[in-house]
């Protein structure tokens, strides 16, 4: 899988700290087809407090958790699938936090974990080269993305819009993604 990541000098909302570049990625991964919702998130932490104003239904993706919290869910879904050690990504949850450290080549082992900066945005784009998988522009944008000008502020629930060619949904809008 190799792109052009990034974004173009002349793209709206460019960030003067990206740059576009061509991108390898020699391995290979999975990425989940939805948002992870508030219901899911429960199973792993069902004191959870979400943000009721943006998320009023719990099948709205999961809103108010931190980086940490997101890597520990990592951590508990390969525990629940069973992985053996040697195959997880990161450390027992209570070793999780800023001292932790990574098996070498972490990458390459098949534990639940987060996607990094180059498979998101190859995912997120669907495999094409414009900016959004629906294409340049906002002209079809409403068909695959929850954001300022069709949300009303809130976020949907997941999958509700039309899935990008590689079948990830709602990858523009909705939540924010670190």
């Amino acid at each position: 899988r190799e792109f052009q990541m990034g974004s173009p000098d002349n793209e709206p909302f460019h960030s003067p700290f990206e740059r576009s570049h061509r991108r390898r990625i020699p391995w290979h991964f999975a990425v989940g087809q939805r948002e992870v919702s508030i219901t899911e998130y429960r199973r792993f932490d069902p004191e959870h407090e979400h943000n009721a104003d943006v998320a009023p239904e719990t099948t709205c993706p999961v809103n108010d958790v931190t980086w940490w919290d997101a890597v520990k869910y990592c951590r508990w879904l390969s525990e629940r699938a069973g992985l053996p050690e040697d195959e997880m990504v990161y450390p027992p949850l209570e070793q999780i936090g800023p001292m932790m450290v990574l098996p070498d080549q972490w990458w390459l082992r098949r534990g639940y974990r987060l996607p990094t900066s180059a498979e998101w945005e190859f995912f997120c784009r669907g495999g094409e080269p414009s900016s959004r998988s629906s294409g340049e522009g906002v002209d079809y944008l409403d068909q695959y993305a929850w954001y300022v000008a069709n949300s009303r502020r809130r976020s949907w629930p997941t999958g509700r819009l039309a899935p990008n060619p590689l079948g990830g949904f709602d990858l523009h809008g909705n939540v924010m993604e670190w």
